[in-house]
C-alpha cells in the first residue's frame, strides 16, 4: 500500500499527464528510464548502499532502496491496473 506522501506524489504527477496521449508518455519514459539507468550506473557502489544525506530529506537515505520503493517496485504495484486500463 501507498504511504499517503506517495499517494499526493502520485496524484501531482497524475494531474500533471492525465491528458497526455499514451504515445506521448511511452514515448517520454523510456528517456527518463535511460537517464535513471546511467545516473545510477555512473555511481560507485558505496554511493547505492551506505546512507546518503540529501537536501531536503528528512534524513539519510540509502539510494537503493529508494530505487526499490520509486522505481520497480512501484512500477509492479500499479502494472495490474494499467493492463486492465489498455485492455479497455
Amino acid at each position: 500500500e501507498l504511504d499517503r506522501m506517495g499517494e499526493a506524489r502520485n496524484d501531482v504527477i497524475y494531474q500533471q499527464i492525465k491528458n497526455q496521449s499514451l504515445a506521448d508518455v511511452l514515448a517520454e519514459s523510456r528517456p527518463v528510464f535511460e537517464k535513471l539507468l546511467a545516473g545510477v550506473e555512473a555511481q560507485p557502489e558505496e554511493f547505492l548502499i551506505e546512507p546518503q544525506l540529501f537536501e531536503g530529506a528528512p534524513g539519510p537515505m540509502i539510494v537503493w532502496e529508494m530505487l526499490q520503493g520509486d522505481v520497480y517496485e512501484h512500477y509492479a504495484l500499479h502494472a495490474p491496473s494499467i493492463k486492465n486500463w489498455l485492455a479497455r
